[in-house]
């Protein structure tokens, strides 16, 4: 589990640093999540319409609510200028349980199948690059509070303040230390320092 949320007790120039990398966090994480919903938007096109398709991207991935209305903004934007498919566009329902499940099963024929198969690579084409953007801003959030508190406080500090929600932030915290711990065990050691006059004379005797 995420550990208890808190705020880490920060000098004013390590807050004014940390707001800053964060708003660089954000920004990426937008990015992101635009050029994944405008890949998966893009392999769904010719069956579901615009909305729909960015509606199950948004649950495949985990989209945060507050970015939704801006990813698919520039998602869509940045197919303005595609040309668009005129094959029929299926209607799917929504609100039931396993969503995913209940809209594969609601297709039919070897389109459907088709549809399932780039369906679910770009699902998980989406969350690997979703999953290393998250990691990235975890990295760069230490890597600014270094010094000022623990590895594993900078982490819980970056997913509280994007608000990362339980599926996302568990992963990320535990991933996100983990990286930190190898890394910290493969940082290689300062060489010992040379033996003291006194140490010399004392192997000698």
């Amino acid at each position: 589990m995420v550990p208890k949320r808190r705020s880490p007790r920060l000098s004013r120039e390590a807050r004014r640093r940390l707001t800053l990398t964060l708003a660089t966090a954000e920004e990426r994480l937008i990015e992101v999540h635009t050029e994944a919903a405008r890949e998966f938007v893009r392999v769904t096109e010719a069956e579901l319409p615009f909305d729909r398709g960015l509606e199950i991207f948004f649950r495949v991935t985990s989209t945060p609510a507050r970015i939704r209305e801006a990813v698919a903004v520039k998602a869509l934007a940045s197919l303005a200028d595609e040309p668009t498919s005129s094959a029929p566009r299926l209607e799917v329902g929504t609100g039931v349980r396993g969503f995913i499940q209940e809209f594969v099963r609601r297709l039919q024929g070897r389109r459907a199948e088709a549809l399932r198969t780039r369906v679910a690579r770009a699902g998980e084409a989406a969350r690997e690059r979703i999953k290393s953007a998250y990691l990235q801003g975890a990295t760069l959030v230490v890597e600014e509070l270094k010094g000022e508190v623990e590895p594993a406080e900078a982490v819980q500090a970056y997913i509280d303040a994007l608000d990362i929600g339980p599926g996302w932030g568990e992963r990320i915290f535990h991933e996100a230390v983990a990286a930190m711990g190898s890394l910290a065990q493969a940082a290689p050691r300062p060489p010992a320092p040379p033996p003291s006059t006194d140490d010399r004379r004392g192997l000698a005797a």
